[in-house]
């Protein structure tokens, strides 16, 4: 037992790190890099770098199809040099351990029986109506997890006095916070479907789904550097260029257009030379982005003459009239960028190189004021005083 000179807790943890006075989880913490830009992918992201990449190209350059010696199952998987699969591999460490080997997991059906089983009498029928009627589309493991924490809740209603092995019409906004304060703010939150569903079919007055909180998304980043922005732009800009990739990569980099708003453009949202119509709002192209647009629909007239009545049209769209696929918009048009890299790197943009305030920025991006404040506290407050370049 040792104190971590960080964290300042007590700790037991091998020699190693009890010679450098941490813990395992802040020895790992502080190898994070906040902005690491990759060599392989050339993203920059939030990572523990391994062996000078990402540990997502690291993975996927050690992954690959084999059959391992010891199951004799194909997989593709991380092999080590004896030709071992990783299953095998922590399957053994777990006995050099000690550690029994996991028992065979109990059929869906018969785990969901003894789930309900832990229900009280009177609540078990809508539980059963619940997913059999508007739950049955779902997998067994969200089935299950709904179920547990029903489970949880329903011991917890057992033991109040007003509503006991009652129906769940008796159970009020006072339990579910009394439940949520013991057991925690998420606690219930695999029941949000079941108790919107009460709500809806068995008009139940009170709405003991609202007392649920919203649980908030983590930002992730994926950025591309400020070099490879700027030589994709002029690369973009020029007289020769892809006519598609040049629309989509301008449409994300200098308006921040979505991936599922570039997809869903028709020809009909055209409604100039340098106006799009985008939901339900009208887009007043910038002037290079205006040009690949007219260099886009003079190659669609001259390439294309199938049923689709979208702006951005594939191999697909030769014999059906549908959008794009999130794979050839990324892929196939992009060249492996996603749209969200290049939307999340106009931000950037935005905020350091314009100088935006949230509310210019979530009206410009089309943010919530919400996601706007997430979005300036990840790369930085604007610094004051600084003029709009871009102007």
């Amino acid at each position: 037992m040792f104190e971590c000179v960080v964290c300042n807790r007590e700790v037991e943890a091998p020699a190693s790190f009890a010679v450098m006075a941490t813990c395992p989880r802040c020895w790992s913490r502080g190898r994070v890099v906040e902005a690491f830009v990759c060599p392989e992918c050339g993203e920059t992201k939030r990572t523990r770098p391994v062996r000078g990449v990402c540990r997502a190209c690291y993975q996927q350059n050690h992954v690959r199809a084999a059959t391992c010696r010891v199951c004799g199952q194909a997989r593709k998987t991380e092999m080590d040099s004896s030709g071992r699969c990783r299953a095998c591999r922590s399957l053994e460490a777990a006995r050099r351990r000690g550690v029994p080997p996991a028992s065979a997991p109990a059929l869906p059906d018969v785990a969901e029986a003894r789930l309900i089983a832990l229900l009280a009498p009177l609540r078990r029928p809508w539980v059963r109506e619940f997913l059999e009627t508007a739950y049955w589309r779902r997998s067994s493991k969200t089935r299950q997890m709904c179920l547990r924490a029903l489970a949880g809740f329903d011991r917890y209603l057992s033991e109040q006095a007003d509503v006991g092995g009652g129906q769940w019409s008796l159970v009020t906004l006072d339990e579910v916070h009394g439940f949520l304060a013991g057991a925690g703010r998420f606690a219930l939150q695999p029941t949000k479907a079941y108790l919107s569903w009460l709500r809806s079919r068995k008009k139940m007055d009170r709405p003991i789904a609202s007392a649920l909180p919203k649980r908030s998304k983590p930002l992730r980043l994926r950025l591309v550097s400020t070099e490879q922005a700027a030589e994709r732009y002029r690369r973009w800009t020029a007289s020769d260029s892809d006519p598609r990739e040049a629309l989509v990569g301008l449409l994300a980099l200098v308006h921040c257009l979505r991936s599922g708003e570039i997809r869903a453009l028709r020809l009909s949202d055209v409604l100039g030379s340098d106006h799009l119509s985008v939901g339900d709002r009208a887009v007043n192209l910038a002037a290079p982005v205006a040009e690949a647009l007219t260099r886009y629909l003079r190659w669609r007239a001259e390439s294309y003459g199938g049923p689709s009545t979208y702006l951005l049209v594939s191999r697909a769209s030769r014999l059906h009239d549908r959008p794009v696929s999130r794979f050839c918009l990324q892929e196939n048009i992009l060249g492996g960028v996603s749209v969200s890299s290049l939307r999340q790197t106009a931000i950037q943009s935005l905020i350091h190189g314009a100088g935006c305030d949230g509310l210019q920025l979530a009206c410009f991006a089309r943010l919530s004021l919400d996601a706007a404040g997430a979005y300036i506290r990840a790369f930085g407050a604007p610094v004051p005083g600084r003029t709009n370049i871009a102007k």
